[in-house]
């Protein structure tokens, strides 16, 4: 007959960890510096919140790491430019189209 082998599971506030695992309870986040201290814009919540929902390993080593809102900065920074690039294109365009 088979056994099958039983996990252990500790009970850490609301997370359950398996056996052998324990939880960061001395690590603290440093403050971020004040050019990041404001608000994301949308590209960079929807990044964020694909990370979340899609890249959970991703998205906590990125903020245990404290590269994660770099991270959110740098891409909506880069689809804000993108954004703006293509629309001054299509303006562009336009005018060229109605002359």
């Amino acid at each position: 007959m088979r056994q099958t082998r039983r996990r252990k599971d500790y009970a850490y506030g609301n997370n359950l960890l398996p056996h052998g695992r324990l939880p960061l309870t001395g690590h603290q986040l440093s403050d971020p510096p004040p050019d990041l201290i404001k608000p994301l814009g949308k590209y960079g919540q929807l990044r964020q919140r694909y990370l979340q929902e899609h890249r959970t390993i991703f998205y906590n080593t990125l903020l245990l790491s404290e590269r994660l809102y770099p991270h959110l900065r740098d891409v909506d920074d880069t689809a804000r430019e993108r954004k703006r690039h293509s629309v001054s294109e299509e303006s562009i365009l336009a005018e060229l189209i109605y002359e």
